[in-house]
């Protein structure tokens, strides 16, 4: 007759004698897992040991690199991939100049969806209602007799106006101290225009563009190095007399707009004012710094005007590619007025003032 296990009884000491051995046989392949798990971290640190040891003597291969030293490590790829990301910037306009300067401005919005700046751009400043018309400078202009170009500051005309000395060095670089007036020669001239002294007229020599700015609007970037007292632009616009300017000034004010330079050069009530809201070119984009890297300088040309300046900014230091240009607007700061009232400044320097005015 054939039994089945499960019907045969069990005593309580054949139980505990199972319940025993199950826990002996657990025990046994416990103490074999850590002897295994102890023998492997073993061999590892051994193995670690022994790279460190080849690091250390200079013999190493990067073939025996593990995986997660591998995953920290971005390829040469990677690396040229984010490079080239980081170099995209999102250009809203490739040239804004319209073709009167020698290279394109372009625009670039990498901070919000703010379009194209609207203004017409000039080669020239030109001559508002009421402003008394320049005269021809063929005719009323005095120029020198330096040919083919001047060379002796002694015997220019031009330079006599400098005290004797040429404003500009051979390599174009301003050599006249800040403040200095310039003159540089004209079109009544006998030189040709590679005279060292016709710098300005010639127009920026150095590529610039827009951009956006985080609290200050718009502003304008070096798209190269630019070596120190090198003219980067000028200033222009519509000239406009000072009773104009301040009808235009206090409906300027309330729509927050700022683009008048007052030619105060020989007195504290100037005639003139120049008027870049509507016209103007890309100085029109300079924003204030309180240690700025540009320089103003007053220059006549083929106007001798004293007031009718023309406004040259210069380099007052090197300025590096992507750098932004600033200068000082010069307002006459208030601290009595409340500061509600005052117009903080960005500018980001050391030595901020930390208001416009």
């Amino acid at each position: 007759m054939e039994i089945e296990l499960e019907e045969l009884p069990i005593s309580r000491a054949a139980r505990l004698k199972s319940y025993k051995d199950i826990k002996n046989s657990q025990l046994r392949e416990v103490r074999k897992y850590k002897k295994r798990k102890l023998s492997k971290s073993s061999e590892s640190e051994s193995q670690e040991d022994g790279r460190s040891k080849k690091r250390e003597s200079g013999v190493y291969s990067s073939s025996e690199n593990d995986e997660s030293e591998e995953e920290k490590k971005p390829t040469i790829k990677q690396n040229d991939e984010e490079s080239q990301i980081k170099k995209q910037r999102r250009v809203i306009a490739e040239d804004v100049s319209g073709g009167t300067t020698p290279f394109p401005i372009p625009v670039i919005n990498d901070f919000d969806d703010a379009p194209p700046p609207t203004v017409k751009f000039i080669k020239h400043s030109i001559e508002g209602a009421g402003v008394t018309a320049s005269p021809d400078p063929l005719v009323f202009t005095p120029g020198c007799s330096c040919t083919p170009s001047c060379d002796d500051s002694t015997q220019c005309l031009c330079a006599g106006e400098m005290f004797g000395r040429f404003p500009y060095k051979e390599d174009g670089s301003l050599s006249l101290p800040k403040g200095y007036p310039i003159y540089e020669c004209n079109l009544s001239c006998k030189c040709g225009p590679t005279c060292r002294n016709r710098v300005v007229q010639k127009g920026p020599q150095f590529p610039l563009e827009i951009f956006r700015c985080k609290h200050k609007g718009w502003g304008v970037r070096a798209l190269v190095d630019i070596p120190k007292k090198r003219f980067v632009c000028e200033y222009m616009g519509e000239i406009i007399t000072s009773e104009e300017a301040e009808k235009r000034g206090i409906e300027y004010d309330k729509k927050g707009l700022s683009y008048l330079y007052d030619l105060d050069v020989n007195t504290k009530n100037n005639c003139y004012c120049i008027d870049a809201t509507l016209v103007g070119n890309i100085s029109r984009f300079l924003n204030h710094s309180c240690e700025p890297n540009l320089q103003n300088y007053s220059v006549w040309i083929d106007n001798l005007d004293p007031e009718k300046p023309r406004i040259a900014f210069f380099s007052n230091q090197h300025i590096k590619a992507g750098e932004e240009l600033t200068f000082d607007y010069k307002y006459e700061r208030n601290s009595k007025k409340d500061k509600n009232e005052r117009i903080r400044c960005f500018c980001g320097a050391l030595k901020c003032k930390q208001y416009l005015f």
